[in-house]
């Protein structure tokens, strides 16, 4: 009998750390300058190649190369939208012109070119668009496009089925 209540609780502690507030997003949205600045071809498909973990390592003593975007942030696409909470004001940096990459369940899933929504670029890969509401905006708004320039109506990879709600 004692056994069983032991191993009852210890189930519903799991349980709990599964499901509290503490755990750990299953997404993330990691943000790194491309070797070359302004060249966004460099950003295309970055997480399979085999310089990313150099291109897109975090260092500590180098904040401004790579950076684990923190909350709140809402990242939409057509079929989804994710949303991190986050410790308050968002981390001050370049909005754009960056390359970014998308992990899921500690896997990278997409990676791309972070643009304004009136760039005059044309990319045929991925991109977050920032949405207007300036660096001062309480919640950081991109939407995740399969090419630049495109619209949340356009058909998105199979892929990014994953980024839904497990």
């Amino acid at each position: 009998m004692r056994r069983a209540a032991v191993v009852a609780l210890a189930a519903l502690a799991a349980g709990v750390a599964l499901a509290g507030d503490g755990a750990p997003p299953r997404w993330q949205l990691l943000f790194f300058h491309p070797f070359r600045p302004g060249v966004l071809q460099q950003c295309q498909d970055a997480h399979r190649r085999e310089d990313f973990g150099r291109m897109a390592g975090v260092d500590a003593a180098d904040p401004f190369k790579a950076w684990v975007v923190q909350g709140p942030l809402e990242l939409r696409w057509r079929g989804g939208l994710l949303s991190l909470d986050g410790p308050g004001a968002p981390r001050a940096h370049p909005p754009t012109d960056l390359c970014f990459t998308l992990r899921v369940d500690g896997q990278p899933l997409v990676s791309g070119a972070v643009v304004p929504g009136q760039s005059p670029r044309l990319l045929r890969f991925p991109t977050l668009v920032r949405q207007s509401g300036g660096p001062d905006a309480a919640v950081e708004r991109y939407e995740l496009l399969p090419h630049f320039p495109a619209s949340l109506n356009d058909p998105v990879p199979a892929a990014w089925a994953l980024l839904g709600p497990r």
